[in-house]
């Protein structure tokens, strides 16, 4: 083996080991949308219901979240992913996709389907505790 063989095959495995080290950039998570959101008013196809009065979200930057959106209103750890406007909720009692409809510093509209009814849901960001 001559000397350019080995030095082309020395670099060709350091481009592999660099190439196999390198993961894919996790997506950034939009600051507005961490902490903890209660709901001022919630839709149940298309009609107000009161019955979803105490729902809330709170979302972490680990992509870790809570909600006693489910059937059973109890609070529930998740997961989460957002890409574009779409909010997916993993890892829990229930797998969800929500669409995020608007997203202030202080108001979240997300609206999703949950057993053939549409859901919209008006919720308003609460005061970070010291």
């Amino acid at each position: 083996m001559t000397r350019t063989q080995a030095l082309t095959r020395v670099t060709f495995f350091i481009s592999l080991l660099y190439l196999a080290s390198c993961q894919p950039a996790k997506p950034e998570i939009d600051p507005r949308l961490l902490g903890n959101w209660q709901l001022l008013e919630g839709w149940r196809n298309n009609r107000q219901s009161p019955s979803l009065e105490n729902i809330f979200f709170e979302f972490f930057p680990d992509n870790n979240m809570r909600s006693n959106f489910n059937f059973n209103g109890s609070s529930e750890a998740a997961t989460y992913q957002v890409e574009d406007n779409m909010l997916r909720q993993n890892n829990g009692e229930m797998e969800l996709d929500y669409t995020i409809e608007s997203l202030s510093d202080s108001i979240l509209i997300l609206s999703t389907i949950l057993m053939d009814a549409e859901f919209r849901l008006l919720l308003k960001k609460q005061a970070a505790i010291q």
